[in-house]
């Protein structure tokens, strides 16, 4: 449907092997296998953020996810479940990008869709992301930790 578009899977491969060749074996079937890139584990990321629009993230319990303030700071527009822990506090759903409830590949797939079909989505969750992303910077939360100490003495 979107043949335009790939997908990139990138990081350390935790799965078997035998997952992994299984997953490769599935885009063949689907005849996508042109698609889909499986770049493994990396040592420079970013070239990766900088050639992406979307960043999915489809993890199902995180801590918190370097990867989606890296995704921000590159201004990629972001999907990500809502597990347990992490995703919720750096995503403001329909703000800086999705939230999608935990298994919801449907919803999910829709969302992501939605994405790939509206530059415009893409680029306000984007600048958004970015904007959040600046707000973390340590100077600034030094600056209003010291703030904070000062102004309560």
């Amino acid at each position: 449907k979107n043949k335009d578009w790939k997908l990139v899977l990138v990081g350390y491969d935790h799965l078997k092997q035998s997952n992994m060749e299984n997953l490769k074996k599935l885009a063949e079937d689907m005849g996508v296998a042109d698609q889909v890139i499986f770049a493994g584990k990396q040592s420079e990321v970013e070239k990766f953020y900088l050639k992406s629009k979307i960043f999915a993230f489809t993890s199902s319990s995180e801590g918190f996810p370097n990867a989606i303030g890296e995704a921000m700071s590159a201004g990629l527009a972001v999907i990500a479940y809502d597990c347990v822990a992490g995703p919720s506090e750096m995503i403001t759903h329909d703000r800086n990008g999705f939230l999608i409830p935990l298994f919801d590949d449907d919803e999910f797939k829709s969302k992501l869709e939605l994405l790939m079909e509206q530059p415009e989505l893409r680029e306000k969750f984007g600048q958004n992301g970015k904007e959040y992303i600046a707000g973390l910077s340590i100077k600034l939360i030094g600056e209003k930790f010291y703030q904070f100490i000062t102004s309560s003495t």
